[in-house]
Protein backbone atom coordinates (compact mmCIF):
# COMPACT_ATOMS: atom_id res chain seq x y z
CA UNK A 1 0.00 0.00 0.00
CA UNK A 2 2.88 2.34 0.79
CA UNK A 3 4.30 1.74 -2.69
CA UNK A 4 0.95 2.69 -4.22
CA UNK A 5 0.85 5.93 -2.22
CA UNK A 6 4.39 6.80 -3.30
CA UNK A 7 3.49 6.11 -6.92
CA UNK A 8 0.45 8.38 -6.70
CA UNK A 9 2.44 11.14 -4.99
CA UNK A 10 5.11 11.03 -7.68
CA UNK A 11 2.41 11.50 -10.32
CA UNK A 12 0.79 14.26 -8.27
CA UNK A 13 4.05 16.17 -7.85
CA UNK A 14 5.01 15.88 -11.51
CA UNK A 15 2.91 19.00 -12.05
CA UNK A 16 2.18 21.86 -9.67
CA UNK A 17 -1.14 21.33 -7.89
CA UNK A 18 -3.54 23.88 -6.46
CA UNK A 19 -4.84 21.64 -3.68
CA UNK A 20 -3.45 19.10 -1.22
CA UNK A 21 -0.54 20.99 0.36
CA UNK A 22 1.94 18.36 -0.81
CA UNK A 23 -0.41 15.47 -0.06
CA UNK A 24 -3.27 14.01 -2.03
CA UNK A 25 -6.31 16.19 -1.35
CA UNK A 26 -8.43 13.25 -0.16
CA UNK A 27 -7.39 10.33 2.03
CA UNK A 28 -8.25 6.70 1.29
CA UNK A 29 -8.42 4.85 4.63
CA UNK A 30 -8.84 1.40 3.09
CA UNK A 31 -5.54 1.81 1.26
CA UNK A 32 -3.88 3.72 4.13
CA UNK A 33 -3.32 6.68 1.82
CA UNK A 34 -3.02 10.00 3.61
CA UNK A 35 -4.65 13.20 2.43
CA UNK A 36 -5.19 16.83 3.32
CA UNK A 37 -8.82 15.98 4.04
CA UNK A 38 -10.17 12.88 5.76
CA UNK A 39 -12.56 11.03 3.46
CA UNK A 40 -13.90 8.91 6.32
CA UNK A 41 -14.68 11.98 8.45
CA UNK A 42 -16.35 13.74 5.53
CA UNK A 43 -18.36 10.63 4.64
CA UNK A 44 -19.68 10.42 8.21
CA UNK A 45 -20.21 14.18 8.74
CA UNK A 46 -22.20 14.55 5.50
CA UNK A 47 -24.28 11.51 6.60
CA UNK A 48 -23.45 9.75 3.35
CA UNK A 49 -23.48 6.43 5.20
CA UNK A 50 -27.23 7.01 5.68
CA UNK A 51 -27.99 8.69 2.35
CA UNK A 52 -26.26 6.27 -0.04
CA UNK A 53 -27.66 2.87 -0.97
CA UNK A 54 -27.42 0.41 -3.86
CA UNK A 55 -29.86 2.52 -5.92
CA UNK A 56 -27.83 5.72 -5.61
CA UNK A 57 -26.91 7.38 -8.92
CA UNK A 58 -24.20 9.82 -7.96
CA UNK A 59 -22.56 12.78 -9.67
CA UNK A 60 -19.33 14.08 -8.10
CA UNK A 61 -18.50 17.55 -9.47
CA UNK A 62 -14.81 18.39 -9.31
CA UNK A 63 -13.89 15.00 -7.84
CA UNK A 64 -10.16 15.84 -7.50
CA UNK A 65 -8.24 12.53 -7.07
CA UNK A 66 -11.55 10.66 -6.97
CA UNK A 67 -11.24 8.90 -3.63
CA UNK A 68 -14.62 10.12 -2.35
CA UNK A 69 -16.14 8.89 -5.61
CA UNK A 70 -14.53 5.45 -5.31
CA UNK A 71 -15.54 5.03 -1.67
CA UNK A 72 -19.08 6.02 -2.67
CA UNK A 73 -19.12 3.65 -5.67
CA UNK A 74 -18.75 0.65 -3.40
CA UNK A 75 -22.20 1.42 -1.94
CA UNK A 76 -23.94 2.86 -5.01
CA UNK A 77 -25.50 1.86 -8.30
CA UNK A 78 -23.03 4.06 -10.20
CA UNK A 79 -20.93 7.22 -9.85
CA UNK A 80 -20.00 9.77 -12.52
CA UNK A 81 -17.04 11.92 -11.53
CA UNK A 82 -16.09 15.10 -13.37
CA UNK A 83 -12.63 16.64 -13.01
CA UNK A 84 -10.75 19.02 -15.36
CA UNK A 85 -7.27 18.19 -14.00
CA UNK A 86 -5.75 15.43 -16.16
CA UNK A 87 -3.16 14.48 -13.52
CA UNK A 88 -5.85 13.91 -10.88
CA UNK A 89 -7.93 11.83 -13.29
CA UNK A 90 -4.88 9.65 -13.95
CA UNK A 91 -4.48 9.06 -10.20
CA UNK A 92 -8.19 8.28 -9.82
CA UNK A 93 -8.09 5.69 -12.61
CA UNK A 94 -5.02 3.96 -11.16
CA UNK A 95 -6.79 3.49 -7.82
CA UNK A 96 -10.01 2.46 -9.57
CA UNK A 97 -8.13 -0.27 -11.45
CA UNK A 98 -6.23 -1.29 -8.32
CA UNK A 99 -9.52 -1.87 -6.49
CA UNK A 100 -11.25 -3.35 -9.59
CA UNK A 101 -14.18 -0.95 -9.25
CA UNK A 102 -16.41 -1.07 -12.34
CA UNK A 103 -19.27 1.31 -11.56
CA UNK A 104 -17.32 4.58 -11.30
CA UNK A 105 -16.75 6.63 -14.46
CA UNK A 106 -14.13 9.39 -14.43
CA UNK A 107 -14.60 12.19 -16.96
CA UNK A 108 -11.77 14.61 -17.71
CA UNK A 109 -13.83 17.74 -18.29
CA UNK A 110 -14.87 21.02 -16.76
CA UNK A 111 -18.37 21.05 -15.32
CA UNK A 112 -19.16 23.83 -17.79
CA UNK A 113 -18.58 21.44 -20.70
CA UNK A 114 -19.98 18.33 -19.04
CA UNK A 115 -23.07 16.97 -20.81
CA UNK A 116 -25.01 13.79 -20.18
CA UNK A 117 -28.50 12.39 -20.69
CA UNK A 118 -28.29 10.60 -17.35
CA UNK A 119 -30.17 11.83 -14.29
CA UNK A 120 -28.81 11.52 -10.77
CA UNK A 121 -30.43 11.23 -7.36
CA UNK A 122 -27.36 12.41 -5.43
CA UNK A 123 -24.92 15.18 -6.35
CA UNK A 124 -21.71 16.10 -4.54
CA UNK A 125 -20.88 19.81 -4.80
CA UNK A 126 -17.85 19.86 -2.52
CA UNK A 127 -16.19 23.30 -2.52
CA UNK A 128 -16.40 23.49 -6.29
CA UNK A 129 -18.98 26.16 -7.22
CA UNK A 130 -16.37 28.95 -7.20
CA UNK A 131 -14.37 27.20 -9.92
CA UNK A 132 -17.07 26.90 -12.59
CA UNK A 133 -17.15 29.51 -15.33
CA UNK A 134 -20.72 30.67 -14.93
CA UNK A 135 -22.60 32.44 -12.17
CA UNK A 136 -24.06 30.65 -9.17
CA UNK A 137 -27.57 31.19 -10.57
CA UNK A 138 -26.76 29.14 -13.67
CA UNK A 139 -24.81 26.63 -11.60
CA UNK A 140 -27.96 25.91 -9.57
CA UNK A 141 -30.00 25.74 -12.79
CA UNK A 142 -27.68 23.05 -14.15
CA UNK A 143 -27.78 21.13 -10.87
CA UNK A 144 -31.58 21.14 -11.02
CA UNK A 145 -31.53 19.84 -14.60
CA UNK A 146 -29.22 16.95 -13.66
CA UNK A 147 -31.04 15.93 -10.49
CA UNK A 148 -34.13 13.76 -10.22
CA UNK A 149 -37.11 14.99 -8.20
CA UNK A 150 -36.48 14.38 -4.48
CA UNK A 151 -32.81 13.91 -5.27
CA UNK A 152 -30.19 15.23 -2.84
CA UNK A 153 -27.35 17.73 -3.16
CA UNK A 154 -24.58 17.93 -0.59
CA UNK A 155 -23.32 21.48 -1.00
CA UNK A 156 -20.04 22.45 0.70
CA UNK A 157 -18.50 25.89 1.11
CA UNK A 158 -15.13 27.27 0.16
CA UNK A 159 -13.17 29.45 2.61
CA UNK A 160 -15.76 31.37 4.61
CA UNK A 161 -13.87 34.61 5.19
CA UNK A 162 -13.07 35.21 1.52
CA UNK A 163 -14.44 33.13 -1.36
CA UNK A 164 -17.64 32.15 0.47
CA UNK A 165 -18.29 35.04 2.84
CA UNK A 166 -21.85 34.98 1.41
CA UNK A 167 -22.38 31.23 1.65
CA UNK A 168 -25.63 31.66 3.62
CA UNK A 169 -27.05 33.78 0.80
CA UNK A 170 -26.16 30.98 -1.62
CA UNK A 171 -28.06 28.61 0.64
CA UNK A 172 -31.06 30.95 0.33
CA UNK A 173 -30.70 31.01 -3.46
CA UNK A 174 -30.85 27.21 -3.55
CA UNK A 175 -34.00 27.36 -1.41
CA UNK A 176 -35.57 29.96 -3.71
CA UNK A 177 -34.81 27.87 -6.79
CA UNK A 178 -36.61 24.71 -5.74
CA UNK A 179 -34.50 23.04 -3.05
CA UNK A 180 -35.49 22.30 0.51
CA UNK A 181 -32.76 22.57 3.15
CA UNK A 182 -32.66 19.48 5.34
CA UNK A 183 -29.54 20.34 7.30
CA UNK A 184 -27.00 23.14 7.58
CA UNK A 185 -23.89 22.26 9.55
CA UNK A 186 -20.12 22.71 9.70
CA UNK A 187 -17.05 20.55 9.23
CA UNK A 188 -13.58 21.34 10.48
CA UNK A 189 -10.28 19.52 9.90
CA UNK A 190 -6.88 20.56 11.24
CA UNK A 191 -5.19 20.22 7.85
CA UNK A 192 -7.98 22.11 6.11
CA UNK A 193 -10.29 24.82 7.49
CA UNK A 194 -13.76 25.38 8.90
CA UNK A 195 -16.42 24.96 6.23
CA UNK A 196 -20.20 24.95 6.14
CA UNK A 197 -22.28 22.46 4.21
CA UNK A 198 -25.95 22.03 3.42
CA UNK A 199 -27.95 18.94 2.55
CA UNK A 200 -30.70 19.88 0.08
CA UNK A 201 -33.60 17.96 -1.46
CA UNK A 202 -34.99 18.96 -4.85
CA UNK A 203 -38.70 19.74 -4.48
CA UNK A 204 -39.31 21.74 -7.67
CA UNK A 205 -37.89 21.68 -11.17
CA UNK A 206 -36.13 24.91 -12.06
CA UNK A 207 -38.71 25.61 -14.78
CA UNK A 208 -41.51 25.47 -12.21
CA UNK A 209 -40.02 28.04 -9.85
CA UNK A 210 -41.87 31.36 -9.91
CA UNK A 211 -40.51 34.19 -12.04
CA UNK A 212 -40.35 36.40 -8.95
CA UNK A 213 -38.06 33.97 -7.13
CA UNK A 214 -35.89 33.52 -10.23
CA UNK A 215 -35.44 37.25 -10.64
CA UNK A 216 -34.66 37.68 -6.94
CA UNK A 217 -32.11 34.85 -7.05
CA UNK A 218 -30.54 36.16 -10.26
CA UNK A 219 -30.11 39.64 -8.80
CA UNK A 220 -28.75 38.25 -5.53
CA UNK A 221 -26.13 36.22 -7.40
CA UNK A 222 -24.84 39.26 -9.24
CA UNK A 223 -25.01 41.42 -6.13
CA UNK A 224 -22.73 38.87 -4.42
CA UNK A 225 -20.32 39.00 -7.36
CA UNK A 226 -20.28 42.80 -7.20
CA UNK A 227 -19.69 42.81 -3.44
CA UNK A 228 -16.85 40.31 -3.76
CA UNK A 229 -15.13 42.44 -6.39
CA UNK A 230 -15.34 45.53 -4.19
CA UNK A 231 -14.55 43.88 -0.86
CA UNK A 232 -11.49 42.10 -2.22
CA UNK A 233 -9.89 45.41 -3.19
CA UNK A 234 -7.19 46.63 -0.83
CA UNK A 235 -6.49 50.23 -1.83
CA UNK A 236 -7.58 52.92 0.66
CA UNK A 237 -10.14 54.51 -1.63
CA UNK A 238 -12.35 51.45 -1.35
CA UNK A 239 -12.81 51.54 2.44
CA UNK A 240 -15.65 54.13 2.47
CA UNK A 241 -17.34 52.23 -0.37
CA UNK A 242 -17.01 48.98 1.55
CA UNK A 243 -18.76 50.48 4.56
CA UNK A 244 -21.66 51.80 2.46
CA UNK A 245 -22.03 48.49 0.63
CA UNK A 246 -22.04 46.49 3.84
CA UNK A 247 -24.84 48.68 5.22
CA UNK A 248 -26.86 48.32 2.01
CA UNK A 249 -26.20 44.58 2.07
CA UNK A 250 -27.61 44.27 5.60
CA UNK A 251 -30.73 46.20 4.61
CA UNK A 252 -31.36 44.17 1.44
CA UNK A 253 -30.86 40.82 3.12
CA UNK A 254 -32.20 41.60 6.58
CA UNK A 255 -35.07 39.15 6.09
CA UNK A 256 -32.89 36.32 4.78
CA UNK A 257 -32.98 33.19 6.90
CA UNK A 258 -29.64 32.29 8.44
Amino acid sequence: MINLENKLLSILKSKKQLFGRGLLYQSFPELKIRGQRSSSKRFKTYKLDKIINNQSKVLDIGCNCGFMSLITAKRSKFVYSVEPNETLIKIAKIVKDHLKIKNCTFINSTFDDFKTKKKFNLIFSFAVHHWVNFSFFFYVKKLSELLEMDGIIVFESHKLDSIDRYFIKKVQILKNLGFELEELNEIYEKKDMKRLFGIFVKKKNFMNVSIRKKIKSFLTCYWIIFLDIILNKVNNLTYPIKGILLIINKVIFKNAKT
